[in-house]
């Protein structure tokens, strides 16, 4: 849908998208946010855990409630604006690099070789995920939940439809 609109060179109607989109995730990543502390720990109640594996638990799951705001950031932006605006190539190549370039020898190193705490491991992990463009993904970590259709690009949300006409009046005012 961005897409279509960068390429009838309607970049105002673009940027709100793009801005309505970030509120959609930044309320999705609230709500997440607040699952993880009341459903967190729960945790406990079905595992027997040793006191330090409850500790990396709560650490790792106050980094991914705290990992989510800048990973919704990043899906709209990386993964949906650029490829929207025909820059897919910016993607592929910025998670190929960032997973096979720095996350997974780094994190490898610090398992074996530096021997840092579970919590740094886990963090430098999550700071890449390897998810396709043109889809839509959710989760702690993500996953990919279906690729983005036909029907996605007709409607900017729900039944709220893109029009031919919304499209050559945009044009007609610029």
């Amino acid at each position: 849908m961005v897409g279509q609109l960068l390429g009838a060179n309607l970049l105002d109607k673009a940027k709100e998208y793009g801005r309505q989109y970030w509120k959609v995730a930044f309320g999705c990543e609230l709500v997440n946010v607040g699952l993880i502390c009341i459903v967190g720990p729960l945790v406990y109640i079905f595992y027997v855990l040793e006191p330090q594996a409850k500790a990396y638990l709560v650490q790792m799951l106050v980094f991914s409630a705290l990992y989510m705001f800048a990973f919704a950031y990043n899906s709209i932006i990386t993964c949906g604006v650029f490829p929207a605006g025909g820059d897919s190539r910016y993607d592929a190549i910025s998670v190929a690099l960032a997973t096979w370039c720095f996350a997974v020898p780094l994190s490898f190193l610090g398992c074996f070789v530096f021997q840092w705490p579970v919590i740094i491991v886990y963090s430098v992990m999550c700071l890449v995920n390897d998810i396709p463009a043109n889809c839509v993904a959710v989760g702690n970590p993500c996953k990919v939940v279906r690729e983005i259709g036909e029907k996605d690009r007709m409607y900017y949300y729900k039944d709220w439809e893109i029009t031919a006409e919304d499209m050559e009046e945009e044009r007609r005012l610029r």
